[in-house]
This record gives structure tokens, C-alpha cells and sequence, in this order.
């Protein structure tokens, strides 16, 4: 209907632009029966461009996170053959999200064998607030765009080790080199 159509264009504007104010944030939270302290984003790519191939895997991967996952998480479509899943998550659950990708392959490489397209799934870090949603749906993208392939299912997730923004990048040596670089200048 188009109420559940306009809720998944806002819901995915949410998660994609981010959720820069209160009232967005607000807006977001709502989607859940209590807002999350930790989650994660799996953004799944459909290798076909069959609607009702889409419709059915998407319909049996959720009503799959329904019965198994034992957290609250929501689920948007986008345009093109993608879908957003946010899953919330405990403290107590891993930080390598590894669970989450088990669980996953459980029902892909299933679903690849009876409906015959496959899968590309990126997950992103955990992230601990809400306003950090835009934030994990991209690191869900790069992971995706990273490693899919369109021959074999793939499931990944982001490595924040990785992340250069991470890693220090100011040294006592790059400090010296812009001091000797300010110094020529004058």
C-alpha cells in the first residue's frame, strides 16, 4: 500500500542521510519497540533483476531473522535490488558480528540452491548509538561493493581495524616535516 511505501522511503532516507537531529533520531527510534543501544547494518544485494525472485527470498530471509534472531531488527527496501536489515544487538554479543553472518549463510546458501540467485551481504561494525546509522549503512555498502560478486554468495562484514580514519596518522616525523614545510614557506 502506499503507507508502507512512503514508510520505507522515509525509513530508508533515515538510515542512508543519517539522523542529524533530535526529532530524526526520534523518528528512527520509533521503528523500534525500545531504541537501540547497539546494532548493526546488513545491507543484502540480490543477484537477479526478477521482482517476485527479490520478493520471495526478501519475504523468506525475514520471516527466517523472525523465527531465529533472537533480537528486534527492521527491514527497508531500496530501490534496486538491495535491502536494508538494522539489527539490534546485547552487549554481550560478539564484536565480530560472527553469530549474525552464521545465521546468515544459514538461509542464503539454502535460499541460493532453491530459488537460484545469490547473494552479496555486507555487514557493517557495531554501532552503539542511533545517530550512528548512516555511519554503519556505509560501512555495510563498502563492505559490499568490496567483496560482492555476482557468480557466488558473499557475506562480510566491516573491519574497523581497517578503517584508516582509525589509525593515527599524525607522527612525530609527518609533525617535523610540516614544521620544516612552514618554516621554507616564510
Amino acid at each position: 500500500s502506499l503507507s508502507i511505501q512512503n514508510d520505507a522511503i522515509i525509513l530508508e532516507n533515515l538510515i542512508v542521510r543519517g539522523t542529524t537531529t533530535q526529532k530524526k533520531r526520534e523518528q528512527l527510534s520509533a521503528y523500534f519497540s525500545t531504541p537501540p543501544e547497539y546494532f548493526c547494518v546488513a545491507l543484502v544485494s540480490f543477484h537477479t533483476t526478477n521482482q517476485q525472485e527479490i520478493g520471495l527470498a526478501t519475504l523468506l530471509l525475514y520471516n527466517f531473522l523472525l523465527e531465529h534472531y533472537s533480537h528486534e531488527f527492521i527491514n527497508v527496501p531500496t530501490e534496486g535490488e538491495k535491502e536494508i536489515f538494522v539489527m539490534t544487538l546485547s552487549p554481550s554479543d560478539t564484536p565480530d558480528l560472527a553469530p549474525i553472518k552464521k545465521l546468515l549463510q544459514s538461509i542464503i546458501f539454502p535460499l541460493t540452491e532453491d530459488i537460484g540467485i545469490t547473494f552479496g551481504v555486507g555487514i557493517s561494525s557495531v554501532g552503539t548509538h542511533i545517530s550512528n546509522i548512516s555511519t554503519c549503512y556505509n560501512q555495510a555498502k563498502q563492505v559490499l561493493q568490496a567483496y560482492e560478486t555476482e557468480n557466488q554468495n558473499c557475506i562480510q562484514s566491516y573491519n574497523v581495524s581497517m578503517d584508516t580514519s582509525y589509525k593515527n596518522v599524525v607522527t612525530l616525523e609527518s609533525l617535523e616535516h610540516l614544521s620544516n614545510l612552514i618554516s621554507c614557506m616564510e
